[in-house]
């Protein structure tokens, strides 16, 4: 032992000696603001720098990372995002004023694609084979198709699933048309829905807020 008790790297001849100027430091923040999206190599290139320089100013001086954006299915605006607020704030107001029988009213309605596959059964599926053959897989294909599905839901169970035609979608009039569905599912499964209001949530897509559709529901 020649007493080092020091894990890093010492100076050798040889070893690339980096210089980082101010200058570059401001170059390769400026290329950043004006495309975040930038690569370390793009910047480098248009430096006439060496990846290490440039990796070295982004990542240790600059403190900078990359980060993927979160994927989110609406873009609000500042008064979309108010609406949600103070619907929010008027739900947390009347579940504190009638307790747990105000959650029982709810019902929730949504909508989604759902996507099916066309799978053949397992006998038609068999084939002749040795007995020293692999064992045959079958994978996940690409889907036959998609139907869009109508969802209502409390807090206990889902009341009523609802699929539309192949080719249909859903607008203001097939949305309110399912109002007879919902009543009498409701009664089938939920008698104490109809002795007391309904509270009907969702979303503000245009179906559920046309003019038809509210009037419907106030009906």
């Amino acid at each position: 032992m020649n007493g080092i008790s020091s894990v890093r790297d010492s100076p050798r001849p040889g070893q690339a000696h980096r210089v980082v100027t101010p200058e570059a430091v401001a170059a390769v923040e400026a290329i950043v603001k004006e495309n975040c999206r930038v690569t370390v190599n793009e910047m480098a290139a248009h430096l006439d720098m060496g990846y290490g320089a440039a990796h070295h100013i982004v990542h240790d001086v600059l403190q900078l990372h990359k980060v993927s954006a979160r994927w989110v299915p609406h873009h609000l605006t500042a008064e979309l995002k108010e609406r949600h607020v103070d619907a929010c704030q008027q739900l947390l107001k009347r579940f504190q004023a009638e307790g747990d029988g105000f959650l029982g009213r709810n019902v929730m309605g949504d909508e989604t694609w759902v996507y099916y596959h066309q799978l053949e059964t397992k006998k038609a599926s068999k084939e002749w084979c040795h007995t020293s053959s692999p064992k045959l897989k079958k994978f996940c294909t690409q889907p036959a198709g998609k139907v869009m599905l109508t969802l209502f839901l409390d807090e206990r169970e889902v009341i009523l699933e609802h699929y539309m035609s192949r080719g249909n979608t859903v607008t203001s009039a097939t949305y309110a048309d399912l109002k007879n569905d919902l009543r009498i599912a409701l009664s089938s499964k939920q008698r104490g829905h109809l002795s007391t209001s309904v509270l009907l949530n969702h979303d503000n897509a245009q179906p559920h807020t046309a003019r038809l559709t509210v009037a419907t529901i106030q009906d």
